[in-house]
Parts: structure tokens; sequence; C-alpha cells
């Protein structure tokens, strides 16, 4: 449909060797971990508010490990019953 359109198309094949590349990885730590954190909250639906944060803040500080920062990682806030 793309070509029908003239749009370019890449084809990535991850069994050839000469293929493109992507790598959804590159990139400023930061801001890598916080477009993965928008596109899986994206893909979790609606949930309750406390699910949706773990699963945000987890998503976020996991693409910081695969990417090796070992700094910046955040932790939900405090609630008053916490403290």
């Amino acid at each position: 449909m793309a070509r029908s359109m003239g749009i370019p198309v890449t084809f990535i094949n991850s069994e050839d060797p000469d293929t493109p590349r992507f790598n959804p990885l590159e990139g400023d730590a930061l801001t890598v971990a916080e477009i993965t954190r928008t596109v899986l909250q994206s893909l979790f639906g609606r949930q309750e508010a406390f699910f949706r944060q773990v699963q945000e803040v987890m998503a976020r500080n996991t693409v910081l490990l695969l990417r090796g920062t070992t700094f910046h990682f955040v932790l939900p806030p405090r609630t008053a019953e916490a403290s």
C-alpha cells in the first residue's frame, strides 16, 4: 500500500546481516526510557492508578538498566499513608 502511494519502504530482515538496522534504545537514555514508557502506557490500557504507576516506573527503570544507566532511577512518590 505504501509503495502504491509513493511512500518509501525499508524492509528490516533480522536474519540478513546486511539489512538496515533499527535500535529503539539508541539515543539519550532518559529520553529513550520516557518514550518507551509512553508507548507501553498506551498498550497497558485503562488500569487502577497504583498498578499503572508501578508498571510505568518499572518499564522506565528496566530501559535504564538495559542501557547500562545506573542513575536517575525514579521511585513512586510517597503517599500520606506511607509517611
